[in-house]
């Protein structure tokens, strides 16, 4: 009789997992989730749930038949100071525009921003012309308001939004996730423990119903994120707590309650990170010593818990995050985030929060220059992670020091696999109206890339200038870390126009460059401006080169002469396989194509990388008849603006089997035992 409640309640708890597994199969493999709009509407009304500036883009969420992002470039400056001044949550909007779908995913391995909206209900963009607004009159919304507009009062504000609503659009995240601190800007479990504890020095707030009213008010302020959602629940129930559950069983129904309301949680990154951590805490017995000793035990354990999460989606970690989080939790828990409250009520102590916040981004660089402890983990199938957990399990829960060495030597594993399984492959990458192509050896002994892409930017006024994320260049790195590169052995650049060289920069502060190879003529002045970054960090650089070693072979430069314009003067690359023939043509025009038929025998070839993206320039009858190719891969940009690839050039083009970025995504030429494979992200 002793045991039965707890019988009957491990029972229970089974039966509830099991039914919310089934619900969450159930939603998300077998229901169809689709838009309510029909895609044709020229006008939205809705409230406003979350909104950012950035120049003179204004992008918000609003809640309309359904979720919209809505896009709205401001006109004048004064228009911006006005909604600045003015726009807030839950205003009602009228829009004027069109609806747009959704970027899908066009480099392989990499966040995928449609998927991401998809998992928010999200399936519509809005380009909005006309916007007119009507002011919130719901009094909580009129607190969030003022709460947002006080933060926004303060100068230099970016940390004080970042730490206390999560906001963290204006900080350099990438710095933080780069050495594995990016969770201490989520609004999780520990702002959530140091809010309580700051309310229980109060002898007025720290009963359990006021603590509770702040909590949830404070959920609402940060827009309900799953991260914080979980932490409250968990004190909610832990509060009225009759049942006298185990905190574990309290963590379980939280977890389950959370995904009946919503399984695409499932699909969030902040969601999976909160839930590990704090299972692992509330199972994990950690031994009593020094507070270091504790704090050391317990940033190790949180490592390599959620290691593989952050390998899964980064496809890298930092070994160094569990020394890193000696200094920084203490510091964030203690100075920084206690020192944020206290400016948001007395915004004259902001000039100390600065200080810290100096003393913090300074020891986050000191620590970005140290490469040390950074390991790529490419992408592996599942069953690679299962083993992980049941090593990891064996290690820490069973304090099993040789089941560690083993857990090391997998994480190790994993990091060598593809020097051992590559195979030759070629990836066409889709980085919009230009061009970039990766050629990746056998067994990753070279690495080259052909052009970078590259996007103009157009605006010119002060007040319209935007906070540019290169999306591209991020996306490249990705895919490379994903497939175990973190370096690049050549980067070849056709020639210097923007759109094959314009993210060269942008590459070498993120990777590895061992050398950089220029096209004949003189430097322009993108390239002089590339060679001064190049001179800076002592990375080689040549031009007019004849071969280049690649694998068993070579990649060889077909020069002719010199011409009087920047794309006839490009580099074009042909490279033989196994009797597979690839010719590069960057942006090569008519004039070039007549003259490398002159000098070079070329027919028969497998895969060319069509010119100038499909512009009538290039890729002439005469070219396209004499060179009998069988694949032509077309790398622009969709509903671009030069309206390429002209519809004369793919009539030339129609005895070859015609692939395009624009359409396919990236396309992957992968070599096998049996030839060669041709893979599209689309």
């Amino acid at each position: 009789m002793h045991y039965m409640p707890k019988l009957k309640t491990t029972l229970l708890f089974k039966v509830l997992i099991s039914l919310v597994i089934i619900w969450c199969l159930f939603n998300l493999f077998f229901v169809k989730h689709e838009s309510i709009l029909n895609g044709g509407e020229t006008s939205l009304t809705g409230h406003v749930l979350d909104y950012k500036f950035n120049g003179n883009l204004l992008k918000l969420t609003i809640k309309a038949k359904e979720k919209v992002i809505v896009n709205y470039y401001l006109k004048t400056e004064e228009e911006k100071k006005e909604l600045e001044k003015t726009l807030g949550f839950n205003d009602y909007l009228i829009l004027k525009g069109k609806l747009e779908t959704p970027l899908g995913n066009d480099i392989p391995n990499v966040f995928s921003y449609q998927k991401y909206l998809e998992h928010h209900h999200i399936y519509y963009l809005f380009e909005a012309n006309n916007l007119k607004r009507y002011p919130n009159q719901n009094i909580f919304f009129k607190l969030k308001n003022w709460c947002y507009k006080r933060l926004d009062n303060i100068n230099n504000n970016e940390y004080l939004k970042a730490l206390l609503l999560g906001v963290k659009d204006d900080i350099d995240n990438e710095l933080f996730r780069e050495n594995g601190l990016s969770h201490l800007f989520a609004i999780s479990g520990m702002h959530i423990s140091l809010f309580i504890l700051i309310l229980s020095k109060s002898k007025y707030l720290k009963k359990p119903k006021i603590t509770l009213i702040f909590l949830w008010f404070y959920t609402f302020l940060v827009g309900f994120t799953p991260s914080i959602l979980r932490s409250v629940l968990f004190y909610t129930l832990k509060t009225f707590n009759k049942l006298k559950v185990t905190n574990i069983q309290i963590l379980i129904l939280v977890i389950c309650l959370m995904l009946f309301i919503n399984p695409f949680y499932l699909y969030d990154i902040g969601f999976i990170y909160s839930f590990l951590i704090s299972f692992g805490l509330l199972t994990y017995h950690f031994d009593q010593e020094s507070k270091i000793k504790d704090l050391l035990k317990t940033s190790k354990f949180i490592f390599f818990i959620t290691l593989p999460i952050t390998a899964i989606n980064f496809y890298k970690v930092n070994f160094l995050t569990i020394l890193y989080n000696l200094i920084a939790i203490p510091l964030v828990s203690t100075i920084l985030y206690p020192l944020a409250l206290l400016t948001f009520i007395l915004p004259i102590f902001n000039i100390i929060f600065d200080g810290f916040t100096t003393l913090f981004i300074f020891l986050n660089k000191l620590g970005e220059n140290i490469k040390l402890g950074i390991l790529i983990l490419p992408k592996v199938n599942i069953f690679f992670w299962l083993i992980y957990f049941y090593l990891f399990y064996k290690a820490f829960y069973y304090h099993n020091k040789n089941y560690f060495k083993i857990l090391i030597c997998f994480i190790l594993i994993i990091h060598f696999l593809p020097f051992i399984t590559t195979k030759l492959n070629i990836t066409y990458l889709s980085v919009g109206q230009g061009d970039s192509s990766l050629l990746v050896s056998n067994n990753l002994n070279n690495v080259t890339l052909i052009d970078t892409g590259g996007t103009y930017n157009y605006e010119n006024q002060n007040w319209a200038k935007k906070k540019n994320i290169n999306y591209t260049v991020n996306n490249i790195v990705t895919y490379l870390n994903s497939l175990g590169i973190n370096k690049i052995d050549n980067l070849i650049l056709t020639h210097g126009d923007y759109d094959h060289a314009g993210n060269t920069i942008d590459l070498l502060n993120k990777i590895k460059i061992k050398k950089v190879i220029f096209n004949n003529d003189d430097y322009n002045d993108l390239e002089n401006n590339i060679i001064n970054e190049l001179n800076k960090r002592k990375i080689k650089y040549e031009k007019g080169i004849k071969t280049l070693k690649f694998d068993k072979g070579k990649l060889q430069f077909l020069n002719t002469k010199i011409y009087n314009n920047e794309n006839d003067n490009s580099n074009v690359i042909y490279f033989n396989y196994l009797n597979y023939q690839f010719l590069f043509m960057g942006d090569a025009g008519i004039e070039k194509e007549n003259d490398l038929l002159k000098k070079y025998n070329l027919k028969n070839i497998t895969f060319l990388k069509v010119g100038h993206h499909g512009s009538d320039t290039s890729s002439s009858k005469y070219f396209i008849d004499k060179i009998k190719l069988k694949y032509s891969i077309i790398s622009v940009g969709k509903n671009n603006r030069y309206g390429h690839p002209k519809d004369s050039v793919l009539k030339n083009l129609e005895d070859s089997k015609i692939y395009r970025t624009d359409i396919d995504g990236s396309i992957i030429i992968k070599f096998n035992k049996n030839g060669y494979k041709i893979l599209t992200v689309k």
